[in-house]
């Protein structure tokens, strides 16, 4: 492991000694794994104080960059980057009301109908077996009554797209609107048995225009899956609400 720093004196001393070890970070001098010098090794590097230091090191956990641990052989280890710290921050905005229903839907509309014609362009035969074995995952949780595993199957499958589609960026992005979103609220999931057959039909179709290549096929269907699900998502969170209202 190798960390040179430039030396800088100001009042935001942290930010720099942040900044410098993200970019060791982005030139590959530090890897996941390896472990950052001592907070009193680093504050002699910097030419400045061990609260300055940890200052720093406190920063860059909150941002998901580096694990401080504790005791003996402890300090700062770096960590292997990930969708954590957005997703939480994400999980926030929707407690406190700034993401609804309609932006959900506009927002999965538009990207996973391009995920899924991508999917459409990229499938082969390994891909294609993968998705009809998730599809058929999700197909006999429905048929043996178990609804949390249909819905569990249901995020399952639309990842297994996103990877189909080899976009890092769309997938860590899904990732995160699924599993911390769509898989964690109340009031994003559905329920009832004819709602979710009928969810499990489109994500059936959805999964054989992918397989076969049909680009636009799947494209209008990942939309039109969005769209029926959102609707009926709303629908059934009013009805829910005013149950609750008339208590």
């Amino acid at each position: 492991m190798a960390l040179n720093v430039v030396k800088l004196k100001n009042n935001r001393m942290y930010q720099h000694v942040v900044s410098q070890v993200e970019e060791a970070l982005v030139r590959g001098e530090l890897r996941p794994g390896d472990a950052l010098p001592s907070e009193m090794k680093l504050a002699e590097m910097f030419e400045t104080s061990r609260g300055t230091v940890r200052e720093a090191l406190r920063v860059l956990e909150e941002k998901g960059l580096v694990d401080i641990r504790v005791g003996v052989g402890g300090g700062a280890v770096v960590r292997e980057p990930d969708m954590d710290k957005i997703g939480e921050r994400l999980d926030l905005l929707v407690r406190l009301g700034r993401v609804g229903y309609d932006h959900m839907g506009e927002f999965r509309e538009s990207v996973e109908g391009i995920v899924a014609a991508l999917a459409a362009e990229r499938v082969d035969a390994g891909k294609a077996a993968l998705l009809r074995a998730k599809v058929a995952e999700a197909r006999a949780a429905l048929d043996g009554g178990d609804a949390e595993g249909f819905l569990r199957g249901d995020v399952a499958v639309h990842l297994a797209i996103a990877e189909t589609a080899e976009n890092p960026l769309f997938l860590a992005v899904l990732r995160m609107v699924h599993e911390n979103i769509l898989g964690a609220f109340e009031q994003f999931s559905l329920s009832g048995s004819e709602t979710l057959e009928e969810n499990c039909r489109d994500l059936e179709g959805l999964v054989e225009a992918v397989v076969q290549g049909r680009g636009e096929d799947a494209a209008r269907k990942a939309r039109e899956h969005v769209r029926k699900y959102n609707t009926t998502m709303k629908a059934q969170h009013e009805q829910r609400e005013e149950r609750r209202n008339q208590k």
